[in-house]
């Protein structure tokens, strides 16, 4: 399929020429043509509109080798050799909130506590995938981030050696 001499026109002049500042989209036959990081992509419609969908504060119970969904993807329980989650967590009720902006997280492994947005511009998650990110607590301490990227642990009082800890299996395609 090419797409007429008009569309790819309007693509240049309302996408590709806008100034870098813009977020320009622009709609056509069921997809949103956008600009990232100097790259043009084209984004099915449901994909695109996603991102202004905001995800309910949810629960989560966890056993060990348990497989389970959320956002991001698709999500294995693995028991690691290296640090990870504290057993005790196992079978408690956690909290499972999505991004709200201004969230500060000490990553392990990393020295002090960053920005998460400043965390998820570093590791080049696209925007339209940025709605997916969800944070793992438990009375109000952070655990971790599940990303598209996978999951990212969080240094508190929970993580122990010989943990465990969520392991991305696979994307979610239908968000």
């Amino acid at each position: 399929y090419r797409p007429s001499l008009a569309m790819v026109e309007r693509v240049q002049q309302e996408v590709i020429q806008a100034q870098v500042d813009r977020q320009a989209a622009l709609q056509s036959d069921g997809y949103y043509y956008v600009r990232y990081q100097q790259q043009l992509f084209r984004l099915p419609k449901q994909v695109y509109l996603a991102q202004r969908e905001q995800l309910p504060i949810s629960q989560l119970c966890i056993e060990s080798n348990q497989t389970f969904d959320v956002a991001a993807g698709q999500f294995k329980i693995q028991t690691m050799q290296q640090k990870g989650l504290s057993a005790a967590l196992l079978g408690q009720t956690l909290t499972l909130s999505p991004r709200q902006g201004g969230e500060r997280i000490h990553l392990y492994g990393r020295v002090g506590h960053w920005p998460l947005k400043k965390a998820i511009n570093d590791a080049k998650i696209y925007p339209w995938r940025r709605h997916t990110i969800q944070i793992l607590s438990i009375d109000n301490v952070m655990l971790g981030v599940f990303t598209p990227q996978g999951f990212w642990l969080a240094d508190s009082s929970y993580c122990v050696d010989a943990g465990w800890l969520p392991n991305l299996v696979s994307e979610l395609t239908s968000i």
